[in-house]
Protein backbone atom coordinates (compact mmCIF):
# COMPACT_ATOMS: atom_id res chain seq x y z
CA UNK A 1 0.00 0.00 0.00
CA UNK A 2 1.49 3.30 -1.19
CA UNK A 3 0.69 6.47 1.29
CA UNK A 4 1.18 9.29 -0.83
CA UNK A 5 0.11 12.26 1.40
CA UNK A 6 -1.48 11.07 4.79
CA UNK A 7 -2.08 13.34 7.43
CA UNK A 8 -1.00 11.67 10.88
CA UNK A 9 -2.94 10.57 13.77
CA UNK A 10 -1.94 13.61 16.77
CA UNK A 11 -1.01 11.49 19.58
CA UNK A 12 -2.98 12.25 22.72
CA UNK A 13 -6.37 13.52 20.67
CA UNK A 14 -8.80 11.33 21.44
CA UNK A 15 -11.03 10.11 18.64
CA UNK A 16 -14.44 7.80 17.79
CA UNK A 17 -12.05 5.61 15.53
CA UNK A 18 -12.40 2.22 17.36
CA UNK A 19 -16.31 2.58 17.96
CA UNK A 20 -16.99 3.64 13.78
CA UNK A 21 -14.81 0.12 13.54
CA UNK A 22 -16.93 -1.82 16.06
CA UNK A 23 -19.99 -0.18 13.61
CA UNK A 24 -18.23 -1.62 10.69
CA UNK A 25 -18.11 -5.20 11.75
CA UNK A 26 -21.79 -4.51 12.73
CA UNK A 27 -22.51 -3.67 9.31
CA UNK A 28 -20.48 -6.90 7.94
CA UNK A 29 -17.67 -4.30 6.41
CA UNK A 30 -14.23 -5.07 8.87
CA UNK A 31 -12.06 -1.77 8.13
CA UNK A 32 -8.88 -2.25 6.37
CA UNK A 33 -5.91 0.12 7.87
CA UNK A 34 -6.49 2.83 5.79
CA UNK A 35 -9.95 3.05 6.26
CA UNK A 36 -9.15 2.66 10.40
CA UNK A 37 -7.28 5.46 9.76
CA UNK A 38 -9.47 7.88 8.02
CA UNK A 39 -12.19 6.76 11.15
CA UNK A 40 -10.11 7.81 13.47
CA UNK A 41 -8.74 10.97 11.67
CA UNK A 42 -11.70 12.59 10.63
CA UNK A 43 -13.00 12.16 14.33
CA UNK A 44 -10.10 13.73 16.38
CA UNK A 45 -11.18 16.23 19.11
CA UNK A 46 -9.41 18.99 20.15
CA UNK A 47 -9.65 19.79 23.72
CA UNK A 48 -12.58 21.95 23.76
CA UNK A 49 -14.48 18.76 21.87
CA UNK A 50 -14.81 20.50 18.77
CA UNK A 51 -13.58 18.39 15.80
CA UNK A 52 -10.06 19.09 14.90
CA UNK A 53 -10.68 18.76 11.24
CA UNK A 54 -13.25 20.73 9.40
CA UNK A 55 -12.67 19.10 6.41
CA UNK A 56 -11.42 15.79 5.55
CA UNK A 57 -10.68 14.84 1.90
CA UNK A 58 -9.59 11.36 0.84
CA UNK A 59 -8.35 10.33 -2.74
CA UNK A 60 -8.36 6.31 -3.02
CA UNK A 61 -8.25 3.97 -6.72
CA UNK A 62 -11.55 2.41 -7.37
CA UNK A 63 -12.76 -0.40 -5.38
CA UNK A 64 -10.85 0.30 -2.30
CA UNK A 65 -13.83 0.43 -0.39
CA UNK A 66 -15.33 4.42 -0.26
CA UNK A 67 -18.44 3.29 0.65
CA UNK A 68 -17.73 0.95 3.62
CA UNK A 69 -15.81 3.73 5.62
CA UNK A 70 -18.14 6.32 5.20
CA UNK A 71 -21.57 4.23 5.97
CA UNK A 72 -20.13 3.19 9.37
CA UNK A 73 -18.85 7.08 10.38
CA UNK A 74 -21.73 8.89 8.95
CA UNK A 75 -24.16 6.35 11.18
CA UNK A 76 -21.60 6.91 13.98
CA UNK A 77 -22.43 10.46 14.13
CA UNK A 78 -26.27 10.15 13.71
CA UNK A 79 -26.03 7.92 16.66
CA UNK A 80 -23.23 10.05 18.60
CA UNK A 81 -25.46 13.59 17.88
CA UNK A 82 -29.14 13.58 18.02
CA UNK A 83 -31.07 14.90 15.67
CA UNK A 84 -27.90 15.00 13.54
CA UNK A 85 -28.05 15.86 9.91
CA UNK A 86 -26.10 14.02 7.58
CA UNK A 87 -26.14 14.30 3.99
CA UNK A 88 -24.74 12.35 0.95
CA UNK A 89 -24.53 13.95 -2.75
CA UNK A 90 -22.94 12.72 -5.86
CA UNK A 91 -22.63 13.28 -9.41
CA UNK A 92 -26.56 12.70 -9.48
CA UNK A 93 -28.84 11.63 -6.94
CA UNK A 94 -29.33 8.20 -8.46
CA UNK A 95 -25.73 7.88 -7.90
CA UNK A 96 -26.05 9.12 -3.85
CA UNK A 97 -29.04 6.57 -4.11
CA UNK A 98 -27.20 3.76 -4.54
CA UNK A 99 -24.90 4.26 -2.01
CA UNK A 100 -26.98 4.73 0.86
CA UNK A 101 -30.04 3.08 -0.49
CA UNK A 102 -28.70 0.08 -2.38
CA UNK A 103 -25.55 -0.26 -0.66
CA UNK A 104 -25.63 0.45 3.24
CA UNK A 105 -29.11 0.42 3.74
CA UNK A 106 -29.44 -3.87 3.00
CA UNK A 107 -26.35 -4.07 5.11
CA UNK A 108 -27.90 -1.89 7.98
CA UNK A 109 -31.03 -3.72 7.53
CA UNK A 110 -29.23 -7.10 8.37
CA UNK A 111 -27.34 -5.93 11.65
CA UNK A 112 -28.14 -4.81 15.15
CA UNK A 113 -28.59 -0.66 14.49
CA UNK A 114 -31.77 -1.69 12.46
CA UNK A 115 -33.76 -1.69 15.92
CA UNK A 116 -32.41 2.07 16.27
CA UNK A 117 -34.12 3.26 12.79
CA UNK A 118 -35.13 2.29 9.50
CA UNK A 119 -34.22 2.97 6.19
CA UNK A 120 -36.54 4.82 3.57
CA UNK A 121 -36.29 4.28 0.06
CA UNK A 122 -39.51 6.33 -1.14
CA UNK A 123 -38.24 9.54 -3.72
CA UNK A 124 -37.06 12.58 -2.33
CA UNK A 125 -36.59 10.93 1.28
CA UNK A 126 -34.37 8.25 0.90
CA UNK A 127 -31.77 8.03 3.84
CA UNK A 128 -30.97 5.90 6.67
CA UNK A 129 -33.46 7.46 9.87
CA UNK A 130 -32.54 7.15 13.40
CA UNK A 131 -35.39 6.86 15.55
CA UNK A 132 -33.64 10.01 17.65
CA UNK A 133 -34.28 12.16 14.98
CA UNK A 134 -30.70 12.03 13.29
CA UNK A 135 -30.71 11.01 9.56
CA UNK A 136 -28.24 10.18 6.96
CA UNK A 137 -30.01 10.90 3.61
CA UNK A 138 -29.03 11.71 -0.10
CA UNK A 139 -29.66 14.44 -2.04
CA UNK A 140 -28.89 16.11 -5.54
CA UNK A 141 -25.82 17.81 -5.94
CA UNK A 142 -28.48 20.64 -7.64
CA UNK A 143 -31.09 20.87 -4.73
CA UNK A 144 -31.28 23.20 -2.15
CA UNK A 145 -31.99 20.81 0.34
CA UNK A 146 -29.13 21.85 2.54
CA UNK A 147 -29.87 25.69 2.47
CA UNK A 148 -31.45 26.52 6.25
CA UNK A 149 -30.16 23.17 8.11
CA UNK A 150 -27.81 23.01 10.42
CA UNK A 151 -25.95 19.88 9.69
CA UNK A 152 -23.57 17.44 10.82
CA UNK A 153 -21.75 15.53 8.01
CA UNK A 154 -21.73 16.77 3.59
CA UNK A 155 -20.21 14.21 2.15
CA UNK A 156 -19.32 14.28 -1.64
CA UNK A 157 -18.92 11.12 -3.46
CA UNK A 158 -16.41 11.01 -6.68
CA UNK A 159 -15.51 14.92 -6.08
CA UNK A 160 -13.55 14.89 -9.60
CA UNK A 161 -16.41 14.40 -11.57
CA UNK A 162 -17.65 18.78 -10.36
CA UNK A 163 -15.89 21.31 -12.49
CA UNK A 164 -14.74 24.95 -10.58
CA UNK A 165 -18.27 26.32 -11.19
CA UNK A 166 -20.17 23.28 -9.90
CA UNK A 167 -17.70 22.62 -6.97
CA UNK A 168 -18.46 26.22 -6.30
CA UNK A 169 -21.93 26.11 -6.06
CA UNK A 170 -21.74 22.99 -3.49
CA UNK A 171 -19.71 24.95 -1.26
CA UNK A 172 -22.26 27.64 -0.90
CA UNK A 173 -24.74 25.50 -0.32
CA UNK A 174 -22.65 23.35 2.28
CA UNK A 175 -20.18 25.41 4.47
CA UNK A 176 -22.93 27.73 5.81
CA UNK A 177 -24.52 25.08 7.08
CA UNK A 178 -21.80 23.96 9.48
CA UNK A 179 -21.92 27.36 11.53
CA UNK A 180 -23.98 26.09 14.75
CA UNK A 181 -23.05 22.81 14.57
CA UNK A 182 -19.26 22.98 13.47
CA UNK A 183 -19.86 20.02 11.55
CA UNK A 184 -17.22 18.81 8.72
CA UNK A 185 -17.19 18.13 4.64
CA UNK A 186 -16.37 15.18 3.59
CA UNK A 187 -15.03 14.13 0.40
CA UNK A 188 -14.29 11.07 -0.89
CA UNK A 189 -12.73 10.21 -4.79
CA UNK A 190 -10.52 8.56 -7.49
CA UNK A 191 -8.23 10.77 -9.02
CA UNK A 192 -9.50 12.93 -11.52
CA UNK A 193 -8.78 14.64 -15.24
CA UNK A 194 -8.11 17.77 -16.51
CA UNK A 195 -11.96 18.77 -16.41
CA UNK A 196 -11.74 18.08 -12.16
CA UNK A 197 -10.71 21.33 -11.56
CA UNK A 198 -12.81 21.55 -7.93
CA UNK A 199 -11.11 18.37 -6.21
CA UNK A 200 -7.49 19.25 -7.10
CA UNK A 201 -7.72 22.27 -5.29
CA UNK A 202 -8.61 20.39 -2.68
CA UNK A 203 -6.17 17.96 -3.31
CA UNK A 204 -3.36 21.02 -3.65
CA UNK A 205 -5.02 22.01 -0.41
CA UNK A 206 -4.79 18.72 1.06
CA UNK A 207 -1.10 18.02 0.20
CA UNK A 208 0.43 21.39 1.16
CA UNK A 209 -1.13 20.90 4.53
CA UNK A 210 0.66 17.38 5.19
CA UNK A 211 3.88 18.76 3.47
CA UNK A 212 3.47 21.62 6.67
CA UNK A 213 2.53 19.15 9.42
CA UNK A 214 -0.56 20.80 10.04
CA UNK A 215 -2.76 18.68 12.49
CA UNK A 216 -6.02 21.14 11.98
CA UNK A 217 -8.25 22.51 9.33
CA UNK A 218 -8.02 20.41 6.34
CA UNK A 219 -7.20 16.37 7.06
CA UNK A 220 -5.89 14.62 3.74
CA UNK A 221 -5.20 11.03 2.88
CA UNK A 222 -4.04 10.09 -0.61
CA UNK A 223 -3.31 6.57 -1.81
CA UNK A 224 -2.03 4.99 -4.97
CA UNK A 225 0.62 4.56 -7.57
CA UNK A 226 3.54 6.54 -6.70
CA UNK A 227 4.40 9.59 -9.21
CA UNK A 228 7.58 8.20 -10.37
CA UNK A 229 6.32 5.12 -11.31
CA UNK A 230 3.06 6.07 -12.56
CA UNK A 231 4.88 7.23 -16.54
CA UNK A 232 6.61 4.15 -16.52
CA UNK A 233 3.65 2.16 -16.01
CA UNK A 234 1.51 3.90 -18.68
CA UNK A 235 4.44 3.73 -20.99
CA UNK A 236 4.26 -0.77 -20.22
CA UNK A 237 0.73 -0.84 -20.60
CA UNK A 238 0.11 1.46 -24.19
CA UNK A 239 3.64 -0.46 -25.54
CA UNK A 240 3.03 -3.98 -24.42
CA UNK A 241 0.34 -5.77 -23.89
CA UNK A 242 -1.45 -9.26 -21.58
CA UNK A 243 1.56 -11.94 -21.42
CA UNK A 244 4.50 -9.23 -22.24
CA UNK A 245 6.70 -8.88 -19.27
CA UNK A 246 6.84 -5.13 -19.47
CA UNK A 247 2.85 -5.30 -19.00
CA UNK A 248 2.55 -8.07 -16.48
CA UNK A 249 4.97 -5.80 -14.18
CA UNK A 250 3.08 -2.64 -14.59
CA UNK A 251 -0.28 -4.64 -13.52
CA UNK A 252 1.94 -5.90 -10.67
CA UNK A 253 2.83 -2.10 -9.74
CA UNK A 254 -0.48 -0.97 -9.67
CA UNK A 255 -2.14 -3.65 -7.29
CA UNK A 256 0.74 -3.92 -4.60
CA UNK A 257 -0.01 -0.06 -4.43
CA UNK A 258 -3.76 -0.31 -4.16
CA UNK A 259 -5.35 0.31 -0.66
CA UNK A 260 -7.15 -2.73 -0.59
CA UNK A 261 -4.60 -5.07 -1.94
CA UNK A 262 -4.34 -8.02 0.12
CA UNK A 263 -7.94 -7.36 1.75
CA UNK A 264 -10.92 -6.90 -0.53
CA UNK A 265 -8.80 -6.63 -3.92
CA UNK A 266 -7.37 -9.60 -5.76
CA UNK A 267 -4.31 -9.48 -8.35
CA UNK A 268 -6.56 -11.10 -10.98
CA UNK A 269 -9.42 -8.76 -10.80
CA UNK A 270 -6.86 -5.75 -11.05
CA UNK A 271 -5.41 -7.45 -14.32
CA UNK A 272 -9.20 -8.27 -15.27
CA UNK A 273 -9.95 -4.39 -15.43
CA UNK A 274 -6.68 -3.70 -17.20
CA UNK A 275 -7.65 -6.10 -20.11
CA UNK A 276 -11.26 -4.82 -20.20
CA UNK A 277 -11.68 -3.07 -24.14
CA UNK A 278 -11.84 0.71 -22.68
CA UNK A 279 -9.16 0.32 -20.57
CA UNK A 280 -7.06 -1.70 -22.64
CA UNK A 281 -7.65 1.62 -25.45
CA UNK A 282 -6.97 4.11 -22.61
CA UNK A 283 -4.04 3.23 -20.14
CA UNK A 284 -4.30 6.41 -18.80
CA UNK A 285 -8.07 5.68 -17.68
CA UNK A 286 -6.94 2.38 -16.16
CA UNK A 287 -4.26 3.79 -14.11
CA UNK A 288 -6.64 7.20 -13.06
CA UNK A 289 -8.99 4.21 -11.83
CA UNK A 290 -6.93 1.65 -10.30
CA UNK A 291 -3.88 3.34 -10.00
CA UNK A 292 -4.86 6.97 -8.38
CA UNK A 293 -2.97 8.80 -10.86
CA UNK A 294 -4.30 12.08 -12.40
CA UNK A 295 -4.89 12.04 -16.27
CA UNK A 296 -3.90 15.65 -17.91
CA UNK A 297 -6.33 14.89 -20.48
CA UNK A 298 -10.36 15.38 -20.13
CA UNK A 299 -10.97 11.26 -20.40
CA UNK A 300 -14.28 11.20 -23.43
CA UNK A 301 -17.75 9.66 -21.66
CA UNK A 302 -18.06 7.40 -24.88
CA UNK A 303 -14.88 5.81 -26.22
CA UNK A 304 -14.33 6.30 -29.68
CA UNK A 305 -13.80 2.31 -30.16
CA UNK A 306 -17.03 1.66 -28.27
CA UNK A 307 -18.92 3.91 -30.86
CA UNK A 308 -16.99 2.47 -34.05
CA UNK A 309 -18.02 -1.18 -32.92
CA UNK A 310 -21.71 0.25 -33.49
CA UNK A 311 -20.89 1.08 -36.79
CA UNK A 312 -23.50 -0.86 -39.51
CA UNK A 313 -20.90 -2.88 -41.92
CA UNK A 314 -23.35 -2.28 -44.89
CA UNK A 315 -25.93 0.73 -43.63
CA UNK A 316 -27.05 1.05 -47.00
CA UNK A 317 -29.01 -2.26 -46.80
CA UNK A 318 -31.48 -0.26 -43.54
CA UNK A 319 -33.71 1.38 -45.64
CA UNK A 320 -35.72 4.66 -44.10
CA UNK A 321 -38.84 3.48 -42.59
CA UNK A 322 -42.21 5.14 -42.97
CA UNK A 323 -42.00 5.67 -39.11
CA UNK A 324 -39.48 6.75 -37.44
CA UNK A 325 -38.59 9.32 -34.37
CA UNK A 326 -37.68 12.58 -35.88
CA UNK A 327 -35.18 14.77 -33.39
CA UNK A 328 -34.40 18.20 -33.61
CA UNK A 329 -31.39 19.69 -31.66
CA UNK A 330 -29.65 23.43 -32.04
CA UNK A 331 -26.02 23.71 -31.04
CA UNK A 332 -24.77 26.68 -28.38
CA UNK A 333 -24.90 29.96 -29.94
CA UNK A 334 -27.30 28.92 -32.33
CA UNK A 335 -24.03 27.48 -34.60
CA UNK A 336 -25.37 24.51 -36.19
CA UNK A 337 -28.42 22.19 -36.04
CA UNK A 338 -29.16 18.62 -36.62
CA UNK A 339 -32.19 16.37 -37.75
CA UNK A 340 -31.65 12.58 -36.87
CA UNK A 341 -34.21 9.70 -37.29
CA UNK A 342 -34.59 6.93 -35.41
CA UNK A 343 -35.94 3.73 -35.35
CA UNK A 344 -35.93 -0.19 -34.07
CA UNK A 345 -35.45 -2.79 -36.76
CA UNK A 346 -36.95 -5.84 -36.96
CA UNK A 347 -34.72 -7.31 -34.56
CA UNK A 348 -35.43 -4.90 -32.00
CA UNK A 349 -32.19 -2.92 -32.09
CA UNK A 350 -32.54 1.02 -32.39
CA UNK A 351 -30.70 2.46 -35.45
CA UNK A 352 -30.04 6.31 -35.99
CA UNK A 353 -29.55 8.25 -38.95
CA UNK A 354 -28.15 11.84 -39.55
CA UNK A 355 -30.61 13.41 -42.29
CA UNK A 356 -29.36 16.87 -41.97
CA UNK A 357 -26.87 18.81 -40.51
CA UNK A 358 -25.56 22.21 -41.19
CA UNK A 359 -24.23 25.35 -39.99
CA UNK A 360 -26.79 27.92 -38.29
CA UNK A 361 -30.36 27.38 -37.28
CA UNK A 362 -32.44 29.17 -39.92
CA UNK A 363 -32.59 26.43 -42.41
CA UNK A 364 -33.76 24.02 -40.02
CA UNK A 365 -37.64 24.77 -39.98
CA UNK A 366 -37.96 24.32 -43.56
CA UNK A 367 -36.01 21.20 -44.08
CA UNK A 368 -37.80 19.20 -41.03
CA UNK A 369 -41.54 20.46 -42.91
CA UNK A 370 -40.03 18.69 -46.26
CA UNK A 371 -39.62 15.60 -44.61
CA UNK A 372 -42.33 15.31 -42.78
CA UNK A 373 -44.21 16.06 -45.68
CA UNK A 374 -42.03 12.78 -47.32
CA UNK A 375 -43.11 11.18 -43.98
CA UNK A 376 -45.69 12.22 -42.76
CA UNK A 377 -45.62 9.35 -39.74
CA UNK A 378 -42.34 10.55 -38.61
CA UNK A 379 -42.98 11.67 -35.04
CA UNK A 380 -40.54 14.78 -34.42
CA UNK A 381 -38.90 16.35 -31.82
CA UNK A 382 -37.02 18.39 -29.36
CA UNK A 383 -35.70 19.45 -25.88
CA UNK A 384 -37.87 21.76 -24.12
CA UNK A 385 -35.23 24.39 -23.39
CA UNK A 386 -32.24 26.33 -25.42
CA UNK A 387 -31.88 27.65 -28.84
CA UNK A 388 -34.23 24.84 -30.25
CA UNK A 389 -36.89 26.25 -29.18
CA UNK A 390 -36.35 28.87 -32.11
CA UNK A 391 -36.73 26.76 -34.99
CA UNK A 392 -39.94 24.73 -33.04
CA UNK A 393 -41.51 28.43 -32.99
CA UNK A 394 -40.49 28.77 -36.24
CA UNK A 395 -42.03 25.51 -37.84
CA UNK A 396 -45.22 26.95 -35.76
CA UNK A 397 -45.01 29.95 -37.52
CA UNK A 398 -44.31 29.45 -40.85
CA UNK A 399 -45.38 25.79 -41.57
CA UNK A 400 -48.34 25.07 -38.90
CA UNK A 401 -46.52 22.29 -37.68
CA UNK A 402 -45.67 21.15 -33.67
CA UNK A 403 -43.22 19.32 -32.51
CA UNK A 404 -43.03 17.39 -29.14
CA UNK A 405 -40.97 18.90 -26.79
CA UNK A 406 -39.31 17.22 -24.00
CA UNK A 407 -39.93 18.03 -20.23
CA UNK A 408 -37.03 18.00 -18.54
CA UNK A 409 -37.36 14.93 -16.79
CA UNK A 410 -38.33 12.98 -20.10
CA UNK A 411 -35.15 14.28 -21.76
CA UNK A 412 -32.70 13.34 -18.72
CA UNK A 413 -33.84 9.58 -18.74
CA UNK A 414 -33.63 10.28 -22.90
CA UNK A 415 -29.38 10.97 -22.12
CA UNK A 416 -29.33 8.08 -20.07
CA UNK A 417 -31.11 5.53 -22.00
CA UNK A 418 -28.94 6.97 -25.10
CA UNK A 419 -25.79 6.69 -22.95
CA UNK A 420 -26.56 2.57 -22.05
CA UNK A 421 -27.65 1.44 -25.33
CA UNK A 422 -24.36 2.87 -26.63
CA UNK A 423 -22.14 1.33 -23.92
CA UNK A 424 -23.88 -2.27 -23.86
CA UNK A 425 -23.48 -2.28 -27.49
CA UNK A 426 -26.85 -2.23 -28.49
CA UNK A 427 -27.21 0.53 -31.00
CA UNK A 428 -26.22 0.84 -34.57
CA UNK A 429 -25.32 3.79 -36.84
CA UNK A 430 -24.61 4.66 -40.34
CA UNK A 431 -20.72 5.83 -39.52
CA UNK A 432 -21.47 9.86 -40.15
CA UNK A 433 -18.43 11.17 -39.31
CA UNK A 434 -19.87 14.14 -37.89
CA UNK A 435 -22.14 12.61 -35.32
CA UNK A 436 -19.28 10.68 -34.35
CA UNK A 437 -17.36 14.12 -33.31
CA UNK A 438 -20.54 14.69 -31.47
CA UNK A 439 -20.31 11.61 -29.30
CA UNK A 440 -16.80 12.34 -28.62
CA UNK A 441 -17.62 15.36 -27.35
CA UNK A 442 -20.36 14.62 -24.94
CA UNK A 443 -20.07 15.59 -21.34
CA UNK A 444 -22.61 15.18 -18.41
CA UNK A 445 -24.36 18.14 -16.81
CA UNK A 446 -26.57 17.39 -13.38
CA UNK A 447 -30.32 18.72 -13.42
CA UNK A 448 -32.16 19.84 -10.91
CA UNK A 449 -34.32 17.26 -10.22
CA UNK A 450 -31.46 14.69 -10.35
CA UNK A 451 -31.30 12.96 -13.11
CA UNK A 452 -28.27 13.78 -15.79
CA UNK A 453 -28.22 15.68 -19.55
CA UNK A 454 -26.23 16.30 -22.41
CA UNK A 455 -23.83 19.69 -21.62
CA UNK A 456 -23.46 21.37 -24.45
CA UNK A 457 -21.46 24.30 -22.47
CA UNK A 458 -19.04 22.04 -21.26
CA UNK A 459 -18.64 19.85 -24.26
CA UNK A 460 -15.71 19.29 -26.38
CA UNK A 461 -17.49 20.16 -29.39
CA UNK A 462 -21.00 20.74 -30.83
CA UNK A 463 -23.32 18.02 -29.43
CA UNK A 464 -26.42 19.08 -31.60
CA UNK A 465 -26.52 15.41 -33.80
CA UNK A 466 -25.71 13.34 -30.13
CA UNK A 467 -29.16 15.29 -28.84
CA UNK A 468 -30.98 15.12 -32.27
CA UNK A 469 -30.48 11.32 -32.09
CA UNK A 470 -30.84 11.22 -28.13
CA UNK A 471 -34.32 12.88 -28.78
CA UNK A 472 -35.33 10.89 -31.67
CA UNK A 473 -34.54 7.22 -29.97
CA UNK A 474 -37.12 8.74 -27.10
CA UNK A 475 -39.31 9.41 -29.67
CA UNK A 476 -39.95 6.24 -31.56
CA UNK A 477 -39.91 4.15 -28.22
CA UNK A 478 -42.56 6.82 -26.55
CA UNK A 479 -44.87 7.80 -29.24
CA UNK A 480 -47.64 5.64 -31.83
CA UNK A 481 -44.50 4.10 -33.45
CA UNK A 482 -43.48 1.93 -30.82
CA UNK A 483 -46.91 -0.16 -31.54
CA UNK A 484 -45.59 -2.05 -34.69
CA UNK A 485 -42.72 -2.43 -36.63
CA UNK A 486 -41.30 -0.48 -38.84
CA UNK A 487 -42.30 -0.22 -42.79
CA UNK A 488 -39.63 0.09 -44.84
CA UNK A 489 -40.10 2.44 -47.39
Amino acid sequence: MAELYVTPLSPGRPNYGRAIGALAVALGTPLMPWQRHVAALSTELLPDGSWAYDTIVTTVPRQAGKTTVRAPIALHRCMLRPMGKCWLTAQTRQDARDIVVDDAGPRFNRSPLRRLGKLRKSQGSEGIYFDSGSFWRVYAPAEDALHGKANEIADVDEMWAFDAVQGAELEQAILPTFTTTGGQFTGVSTAGHAGSEWLWSYVLRGRAAVEAGAREGIAYVEHGLPTELADQVLQDLTNHGPGDPEWELAIQLVTEHHPAYGYTVKPRAIRAAAMGKDMRENPAAFLRAYGNVWSDTVETLIPAATWRGLALEHPEREQLPARFGLGLAAGIDRRDAALVAAWRTHTGRPHVRVLAYRDGISWAADQLDAIKRTYPAALAGCAGAGPVLEVADALKAHHRRDVERLKAQDYSTACSTMLSLILDGALAHDGDQDLAASVGAAVKRTMPSGGWAWDRVSAAGSIALLEAATVAVRLFDHGPAQLEAPEVR
